[in-house]
């Protein structure tokens, strides 16, 4: 449901399917991590436990949002290399920096630029989505 059209917020006209991909990959690998940190189903994460996990800020001292995440899932045993994992695959998957696009440059349809994982936990918890979320 969440890449359905009737969730595109209606001022974007920069929103893409691959920001929909990334958002819920980055949600998905969240619930789990905080799941699996507080034993409690995925079900049980609430979105204020989303949030403190999304807030890492720049200058703040602690590890960006995507450093966190990658350390807390090596804490709890997944291997960041290993190919039958269906986490570390997700993870690596979002584990990609896009880059600033030059101005003008169409050839990224995207341009969208920074940690896509730690941008799609903050796209998906953006207000316009994070009414629209049921765990």
């Amino acid at each position: 449901m969440f890449g359905d059209e009737k969730f595109t917020p209606p001022w974007s006209t920069m929103d893409v399917g691959s920001d929909h991909v990334e958002a819920a990959g980055a949600l998905a690998v969240s619930l789990y991590l905080l799941a699996r940190e507080r034993s409690v189903a995925p079900a049980d994460i609430t979105v204020q436990e989303l949030d403190e996990l999304a807030g890492a800020a720049l200058g703040t001292g602690r590890l960006r949002t995507h450093e966190q995440i990658r350390t807390r899932l090596v804490a709890l045993g997944h291997a960041l290399d290993d190919a039958d994992d269906p986490v570390m695959v997700r993870w690596r998957a979002l584990d990609y920096v896009h880059e600033e696009p030059a101005y003008g440059d169409l050839d990224d349809s995207s341009l969208r630029a920074g940690h896509a994982g730690e941008n799609g936990l903050r796209y998906v918890l953006a207000p316009f989505y994070r009414e629209r979320i049921h765990f």
